[in-house]
């Protein structure tokens, strides 16, 4: 179980649209099980989003559920299914899933492949495949790249 605290510092340009130049939150609890050989993560995080035009916050909530198992040597399958509730009248809400391969090089270096697919205002979109990535095994729960992801 582990509960986090994030936030962004408005330190890109608001001028070339790279940043709103507001403070972002996020408050993030998690939770893992492993169970019969599969691993388990559910996480919930509440978003404290700065309104660019206007004082205050604008909010919403990210849940995720995530799943993996090993299928051989360092072969690994993972799936995550994990959405956002509406943040405001310009940003809906949306739901998603992301289904991947990895594999375990050495325990610090996984090279993964998969495919994610989603819906926003529950219309479905066009899905993409992901690229290789390079990462470390020990940040594989998902929850804070998602957060700072969704975020930022």
């Amino acid at each position: 179980m582990a509960f986090g605290y994030a936030f962004k510092i408005p330190s890109a340009s608001t001028e070339k649209g790279l940043g709103t130049g507001r403070v972002d939150h996020s408050f993030t609890f998690g939770t893992s099980e492993n169970i019969s050989h599969f691993n388990l993560d559910f996480n919930f995080t509440q978003f404290l989003i700065g309104r660019p035009t206007a004082s205050g916050f604008d909010e919403n909530q990210q849940l995720a559920f995530a799943f993996s198992h090993g299928i051989h040597g360092g072969l690994q399958f993972a799936g995550e299914f994990y959405g956002d509730t509406q943040l405001n009248k310009a940003t809906p809400g949306f739901a998603s899933s992301l289904w991947a391969l990895t594999y375990t090089v050495v325990p610090r270096l996984v090279i993964d492949g998969g495919f994610e697919g989603g819906a926003h205002f529950w219309r479905a979109t066009s899905a993409r495949v992901r690229g290789s990535d390079v990462l470390d095994s020990k940040s594989l729960p998902w929850m804070a790249a998602k957060a700072i992801e969704q975020s930022s």
